[in-house]
């Protein structure tokens, strides 16, 4: 993953091109009494329908990520209208395979491939199966694109895709949305994926590549259109040699929601990411001043378990998201620092929400 995507400007808020907003509104800034810590901000025009009663806290009887597989994915398996833990309601999938591809031979690789894909109408995407087998793979990061993509593989991609709609990496699971929640795609006439592949191969070896995921799909269309929000840090990080228990915290701060944000937004799933020396991460957030709730824990981080997680909670104009990650250096002699590499490291919380703008990015050094 990398910063190479997203324009700075609006006075440091990181929007999706950037484009004329009223920043009138803009609050006092809330400096943070907590070191090392990195913000910017996105901006979202969203106009929501939420429960204002709502608070970020986990609801026990909430589970967006239920991983129950359909018995024939070409077909609807299951009553619309019936109990939706029964397994996902799709029309169908789409089976997207690397076309056994052979990355260059070096430790850290960053590839993009493209799939175009002709539809008659639009539809609504319920969710995703991760098949990945090879051990190379480090991550995916997919996004939606409004036009079809032709990508050579071969050359390094460090960008964000654009409007991410779902990523894996090692121990990632199946994930369903809820069902009044769906990423539309489609109006345009085609559906573009975009899939930037991380391949981490420190022996420098050949292989071949023709892993995957599944994409389920329907055209039932749903009430809530979902987006993904990236907050956190990389490129700030530095991290000590031999520190046992250093913490960062990347901050998306109160003054960057309240211009961001016009209404509340719902988020049903979190996704916390590092890398190698990753022991404990999580999102906190802050409102007028009290912490009030959590957005993700892993307690303890482990690598080779990163999946989405339900969550139930709703961000308010003005609410501050502190998103911190501990790091175990015990084991180096030498300092690392936030990078693209599986050797440094990242701080990120990917937030599963609706409903969608496309102009809500990320907030964060990333």
């Amino acid at each position: 993953m990398s910063r190479l995507l997203g324009l700075v400007c609006a006075g440091g808020l990181l929007l999706a091109g950037c484009a004329d907003r009223d920043l009138s509104g803009q609050t006092d800034s809330d400096d943070s009494d907590t070191s090392d810590t990195q913000s910017t901000a996105a901006e979202s025009d969203s106009d929501p329908t939420v429960d204002p009663t709502g608070d970020p806290s986990v609801d026990p009887t909430s589970d967006p990520t239920d991983p129950t597989d359909p018995t024939d994915p070409t077909v609807d398996p299951t009553d619309p209208t019936g109990d939706p833990t029964e397994g996902p309601v799709v029309d169908g999938v789409w089976e997207l395979r690397m076309p056994d591809y052979s990355p260059p031979q070096v430790q850290t690789w960053y590839s993009c491939y493209a799939f175009n894909i002709p539809v008659e109408q639009a539809l609504h995407i319920t969710g995703f199966r991760p098949q990945v087998d090879d051990p190379h793979i480090h991550h995916y990061v997919v996004g939606v694109y409004d036009t079809p993509q032709n990508l050579d593989p071969n050359a390094f991609c460090g960008q964000w895709v654009e409007d991410m709609i779902w990523g894996w990496a090692p121990g990632g699971e199946e994930l369903n949305l809820p069902p009044d929640v769906g990423f539309r795609v489609g109006d345009s006439g085609t559906v573009t994926f975009v899939v930037q592949i991380h391949y981490n191969n420190p022996l420098q070896e050949p292989f071949v590549d023709n892993d995957g995921f599944d994409v389920f799909y329907t055209s039932n269309l749903r009430p809530n259109e979902a987006g993904i929000l990236r907050i956190g840090d990389i490129f700030g990080i530095n991290i000590p040699a031999g520190e046992p228990a250093h913490e960062h915290i990347a901050t998306c701060p109160s003054w960057a929601t309240q211009n961001a944000l016009k209404n509340d937004i719902n988020v049903v799933g979190t996704w916390l990411h590092a890398h190698e020396i990753g022991s404990r991460l999580w999102t906190e957030v802050y409102r007028d001043g009290n912490m009030v709730g959590e957005l993700g824990r892993e307690d303890p981080f482990f690598f080779d378990y990163q999946t989405f997680k339900p969550q139930s909670a709703v961000i308010k104009p003005g609410d501050e998201l502190r998103t911190h990650c501990v790091y175990d250096a015990s084991g180096r002699d030498f300092p690392t620092s936030g990078g693209e590499g599986t050797d440094d490291e990242m701080c990120i919380n990917f937030l599963l929400y609706y409903p969608h703008d496309p102009s809500l990015v990320s907030c964060g050094a990333l």
